[in-house]
C-alpha cells in the first residue's frame, strides 16, 4: 500500500485508462520482520485495450521500475520511482528525463491548489481508484495467483 500505489498510478497514467484485473503474487524470505506487512509483491495488470503493466514492490529488494507491454511494443522505466535520474526505453529507443524534485513539485502543485482556489489532480476519486486495484491485488495474492477481477 506504500510503494506499490506509485506502480500502479504509473501503469493507470501511463495506459490511459483504467485496468480491469490483476494477477499477484506476494513473497516473503521473513516472514518475522514482515509479519504485519507484505515484503515483496508482484502483480500484472491488464487494461481493456489489451495493454498489461507488470510491476514488483518490495521493502527488501531493489524493484524500482515499471514494463508496460503490448502487441505494438514496450515502455519500460528502470529506476521508475527514484527522487532522481528517472531514464527508460521503448521498442523505438532509449528515454531520459531532467531531472527534478518530485516530493518539491508536488508540494508546489499541493500549495498552488490552496492558494488559487484549483481542484488536485490527487484527488479523493483517483484515491478510489487505486484502492480498488490495491483490493484486486491483495485478493489475487490470497489466492496465490489466481486472477482478481476490480469491482467497480
Amino acid at each position: 500500500m506504500d510503494l506499490g500505489v506509485y506502480c500502479i498510478q504509473a501503469s493507470r497514467y501511463s495506459i490511459g485508462e483504467e485496468p480491469v484485473s490483476v494477477t499477484a503474487v506476494e513473497e516473503k524470505t521473513d516472514p518475522v520482520k514482515f509479519a504485519q506487512v507484505e515484503e515483496t509483491m508482484k502483480m500484472q495488470l491488464e487494461f481493456p485495450g489489451g495493454m498489461t503493466a507488470t510491476a514488483m514492490c518490495s521493502y527488501n529488494r531493489f524493484a524500482n521500475y515499471l514494463k508496460l507491454t503490448s502487441e505494438k511494443g514496450r515502455f519500460e522505466l528502470d529506476s521508475a520511482f527514484s527522487y532522481n535520474g528517472i531514464s527508460g526505453r521503448t521498442n523505438n529507443g532509449k528515454l531520459s528525463f531532467p531531472p527534478f524534485n518530485q516530493q518539491a513539485a508536488q508540494m508546489d502543485g499541493f500549495s498552488r491548489c490552496i492558494a488559487e482556489g484549483l481542484p488536485s489532480d490527487a484527488d479523493g476519486e483517483e484515491g478510489l481508484k487505486d484502492m480498488r486495484v490495491i483490493e484486486a491485488i491483495y485478493k489475487s495474492a490470497a489466492t496465490k495467483t489466481k486472477t482478481a477481477v476490480i469491482e467497480d
